[in-house]
């Protein structure tokens, strides 16, 4: 062959930089993460509510989350198609640990924000 190829690097046992499976890594950490920075940043800013935080940092958290599996699985897929699976899938179980966290956070979150809007209405 003339050119080089994917499989042609000198070192094959190198780690491949981006991935889906880092997305993923990337995606469940930022789920994770989510709702304590909108805490914070309420928190931090005067003009910002927590209740108004968190009903912007609940949903962004259960959307990163669901992105973050959604590339667990496109990486998990693409790992069985590999020659040496081992990182990638190491790597897409911490993705998947991650946005497992951030789901739960983003449930819990809403569960809260629920029963907070029940007991304000019934006031």
């Amino acid at each position: 062959m003339a050119a080089r190829t994917r499989s042609s690097r000198a070192d094959p046992s190198a780690p491949r930089r981006g991935g889906v499976a880092t997305l993923s890594v990337v995606l469940g950490a930022l789920s994770v993460l989510a709702l304590p920075g909108v805490i914070a940043a309420a928190q931090l800013a005067s003009t910002v509510t927590l209740l108004e935080s968190v009903v912007i940092g609940v949903p962004t958290a259960v959307a990163l989350a669901l992105l973050a599996l959604v590339a667990v699985r496109i990486a998990r897929r693409r790992a069985r198609r590999t020659l040496r699976p081992e990182r990638m899938e190491a790597t897409a179980r911490l993705g998947r640990r991650l946005a497992a966290l951030g789901l739960y956070l983003g449930i819990t979150g809403s569960l809260a924000l629920a029963f907070y809007l029940a007991l304000k209405s019934a006031e």
